[in-house]
């Protein structure tokens, strides 16, 4: 079931994924632009690795794009199955709809590993594009403070990665259970653009709610305690428990809530009805 299901939705989704690789690559490129802006001194030169992780913070990268691209590629992974009578043949008898339902989470938890891998491959082939010195003084202000903290790019790469594709999982389990309950994709993506919408808010305007946000915790510059030598001051104390240990603990519960949902609807719901988007 776990590679049907698999190869079924490579079948399907190969275009999307190409076209999604397109505009993270137009991104890559526009943020070797925008990314200085923040915090390269003039006259000093944008080397490699603040480019990446400069990047992978960016709120119009972290916040907006990745969210949206990533809903995009998954969100129709059940509803899909309902063209053709699909879902109904493989998941007639109900001993077998655990094995359905456990296989789009293992597809979910492939693709966010794969998004993220892809959208990094893309910022390192970019950066060569630009001749990006692996060498010199790092500027990025996440960068320095972990040194300071005797992490290593290695053991920070690790820590973004561990983040990103946690809350992928999670942001992908999401629209995986509210296409689950109202029967159509659409609706889960128009949950996601209101966690954007939350997300920004959180991000600029509103730090209390930056525990609440599933978006804007993709985003390691706004954690504790990278923040505060980032943006050099909290308007808000409670900040300090906002840690990638308090993200990756958000984002388990969120998945956790949502497979158990999502696995009871799918016990529960009428595998012939088909779905709307």
């Amino acid at each position: 079931m776990i590679y049907l299901s698999i190869r079924q939705y490579l079948s399907y989704s190969w275009k999307k994924w190409l076209a999604s690789i397109f505009i993270i690559f137009i991104l890559a490129v526009g943020l070797k632009y925008l990314v200085i802006v923040d915090f390269l001194p003039k006259y000093k030169t944008l080397i490699f690795k603040d480019y990446i992780f400069s990047s992978l913070s960016y709120p119009l990268y972290c916040i907006c794009a990745v969210p949206l691209l990533y809903s995009y590629l998954v969100y129709d992974i059940v509803t899909r199955d309902y063209e053709g009578g699909y879902v109904s043949f493989i998941v007639s008898r109900i001993e077998n709809r655990a094995t359905y339902f456990i296989s789009k989470f293992i597809l979910i938890v492939l693709t966010a590993n794969i998004f993220f891998f892809i959208n990094s491959g893309i910022l390192t082939i970019t950066a060569m594009l630009f001749r990006l010195p692996f060498h010199g003084i790092s500027y990025y202000p996440t960068l320095k403070f972990s040194t300071e903290l005797g992490l290593n790019t290695g053991s920070i790469f690790l820590i973004q990665y561990s983040i990103y594709v946690i809350g992928l999982i999670a942001i992908g389990m999401i629209v995986l259970t509210i296409s689950l309950l109202f029967n159509s994709g659409i609706y889960s993506i128009i949950a996601i653009v209101m966690l954007m919408i939350q997300g920004r808010e959180a991000f600029f305007n509103d730090e209390s709610i930056l525990k609440w946000s599933p978006v804007s915790q993709l985003a390691l510059s706004k954690h504790y305690p990278f923040y505060f030598y980032n943006y050099g001051s909290y308007s808000n104390k409670n900040i300090e428990s906002y840690t990638i240990h308090y993200s990756i603990i958000f984002y388990l519960i969120i998945i956790i809530i949502a497979f158990i949902v999502g696995f009871m609807r799918i016990n529960r719901m009428n595998l012939s009805k088909k779905s709307g988007g």
